[in-house]
């Protein structure tokens, strides 16, 4: 399991990349590829949990591409915001306080 984290960060990194890709601009692109080792940091920040919530975040990409390949642009919208509220709470659930 100790490869499964690294080897996700990565996968999903490139997944990221190729949606900005797809925007066709090259300004988007450089300003991502210049927070991608910000990206990745909080990535591995979250460790076993984002192993753990591996699969929800699968479903939400493929979702995302779904919606993508559909041309349904109010679902992909719809998906995107649910994948990022999910990867935030997800990121930050370690931060709270608990008295």
């Amino acid at each position: 399991a100790g490869g499964a984290l690294p080897l996700f960060i990565d996968h999903t990194t490139r997944f990221h990349r190729m949606f900005v890709e797809a925007g066709g601009s090259a300004v988007l692109l450089e300003m991502s590829d210049r927070l991608a080792d910000r990206r990745r940091f909080m990535l591995f920040r979250q460790g076993e949990r984002l192993i753990e919530r591996r699969s929800a975040m699968l479903a939400e990409h493929r979702a995302l591409i779904d919606a993508l390949r559909s041309g349904d642009v109010a679902r992909f919208a719809e998906s995107l915001r649910a994948h990022l509220r999910d990867t935030h709470h997800a990121a930050m659930e370690p931060l709270a306080f608990v008295p």
